[in-house]
């Protein structure tokens, strides 16, 4: 779990070579799997490729990317899938950590930030979603 930085306790930094069980894992349980294959992620415009290349958005991301945007669109989309346990997984997160960490930081807050919205009734019309983050 990623500590110090406010998290909701629901992003997890996992090592590279568990990322594959703890994948499956979150899949037994039944969970909606969200790949980001993040090797070729080095900064903003990039990790928005892979979000919408992965995830239901709603509305649809268009235009240059602003990251309230991407918040309201992935909050937007997944609360209209079937599935009340998600996985958002990213692979090889930390070449965007290296590469630009500030991007890097503030994309992990608002993947935290939609995990955390998803987990209260009040923003999802009243479902309950079981949502977590994986970064390796």
């Amino acid at each position: 779990m990623m500590e110090g930085f406010g998290f909701s306790g629901r992003v997890h930094k996992v090592e590279a070579a568990r990322l594959t069980g703890v994948t499956n894992e979150q899949r037994d349980r039944g969970c909606a799997i969200y790949l980001i294959a993040g090797k070729g992620i080095s900064a903003k415009a990039g990790f928005f490729d892979a979000v919408r290349g992965t995830f239901p958005l709603d509305p649809p991301l268009e235009g240059r990317p602003v990251w309230d945007a991407l918040a309201d669109s992935l909050v937007g989309g997944l609360v209209l899938t079937e599935a009340r346990c998600l996985a958002m997984v990213w692979e090889d997160s930390s070449n965007m950590e290296r590469e630009t960490p500030t991007d890097f930081d503030i994309a992990v807050r608002i993947l935290d930030h939609v995990a955390t919205q998803l987990s209260n009734p009040k923003f999802t019309n009243g479902k309950i979603f079981d949502v977590h983050v994986y970064l390796a």
